[in-house]
């Protein structure tokens, strides 16, 4: 890990020894936007983390500062987060979040 004033990169091995890099902001927020939301609980996103199955699983999801929910899934290949319930907001296209 390489702590910076802004970022944080971090390099890691997973269990079949591939190296996974990422830079995520040094308060431990990632930035995203909600891509689709399904109206439910899924919703598409585009974020700069990597793409690794469940990365995201326990995090807060929020969006101005607003708690939205947890995420209990993330599935890499369609880039979709899967939260505890409806959201607590509306989710437009376009709506940044965090997850913390």
């Amino acid at each position: 890990m390489d702590t910076g004033g802004t970022f944080t990169d971090a390099l890691a091995l997973g269990p079949a020894g591939e190296r996974r890099r990422a830079k995520v902001l040094t308060s431990a927020v990632l930035r995203g936007r909600i891509d689709e939301h399904d109206g439910g609980t899924r919703c598409r996103v585009t974020g700069s983390w990597p793409a690794v199955e469940d990365l995201l699983r326990g995090l807060e999801m929020r969006s101005h500062a607003r708690r939205i929910g947890d995420v209990v899934a993330y599935r890499a290949g369609d880039s979709t987060l899967i939260l505890d319930g409806p959201p607590a907001a509306t989710l437009a296209p376009g709506t940044v979040i965090e997850l913390a």
